[in-house]
Order: C-alpha cells, then structure tokens, then sequence
C-alpha cells in the first residue's frame, strides 16, 4: 500500500509544461571572456553556463537567515540559493579555468536572476564561443502538489540545453 501511494505521488510530481509564462527572445548574454574568479556550470549538448564568482559571492548573506520581514525573507532565500551553487563546486577546473558546479540545484534561481540581468555568459564548445544571447522560456506547472516553474534556457534558432523543473510535492 505504502509502496502505491509512493508511486502515485512520483507521478503527481512528474512535470508536465503548459502555456509559457514567460519567453524572452532574445535575451542577451556576456560575450567577454569570464575573470579567473569563474563558475562553470554544464549544461546539455556541449552548452556551460559561466557565472562570475563576485556575481554568486554577492547573493550570500551571511549570518543567520532573517525570516522577520518580506525584504529579509527574500535576502535570505536569495542567499540560500547563491549558497547552493557555491555549495556544487568541486576542485575542477573547466576548459575556460572556471570552478565547476556539479550541478543547478535551488542555485538555478541565481543563475537564471544573473543570465537576466545580463551578467551570465553560455559557452558553446562546438563553435568554441560565448552565445551572444539565449531565449528563456518559463513554464507553469498545472499538475503539481506545489506548481512551480520550469525554465528552460534554449540557443536561438536551437534546441533546450538548460532545463530545472521545479515541481514539489508536500507529504504531511
């Protein structure tokens, strides 16, 4: 019985995308190279997602979270996100001698609030370039416990290289 109900909550958690909410075309990226100070974080079919280590660094408060007021909380959740990049880091150092991230996690948050504001490059190894720009394209989940978007990161007049699907389920 246990094992059914498991089961059926990993299908409810299975996300599925509907209208998007949001798509930017295009959405323009750094073409300079990165400074030492670099974070590489590899995303599909050969695309790395380059952050500048002061960028993420920035984003970590530190001390105990401030859940108090509306400002605090989101200082904090922000904090909690850059935390989580800095946290994937292995001793590697990329092709571009950046840090490498081993993966997004809740930091694909970061690294989606940097890439709009224009302060995140993508690497294309097949041209061996920086993207000038990429498309980001939000999506609603409808059937989840907890709905929560899925960005997607996609080369123009490409496919999706960069997918986080941030679909919860809450057991209580």
């Amino acid at each position: 019985m246990i094992a059914g109900m498991f089961a059926t909550l990993l299908l409810m958690a299975q996300a599925t995308s509907g209208d998007p909410l949001l798509k930017e075309r295009p959405t323009p990226l750094l073409t300079s190279p990165p400074p030492a100070a670099c974070i590489s974080i590899p995303a599909e079919n050969g695309m790395v997602i380059v952050l500048e280590r002061r960028d993420v660094d920035e984003r970590v408060q530190p001390g105990a979270p401030d859940w108090t007021t509306e400002e605090g909380r989101m200082r904090s959740t922000r904090s909690i996100h850059a935390q989580d990049i800095l946290d994937a880091l292995s001793d590697q150092k990329d092709a571009l001698g950046c840090g490498v991230a081993r993966k997004a996690g809740f930091g694909a948050f970061t690294m989606m609030e940097l890439i709009h504001a224009g302060k995140g490059r993508v690497w294309k190894s097949a041209a061996n370039a920086f993207l000038p720009s990429v498309d980001v394209i939000g999506y609603e989940h409808r059937d989840c416990i907890n709905p929560g978007p899925d960005y997607q990161l996609v080369e123009p007049d490409g496919g999706t290289f960069f997918r986080e699907t941030l679909c919860s389920v809450c057991i209580l």
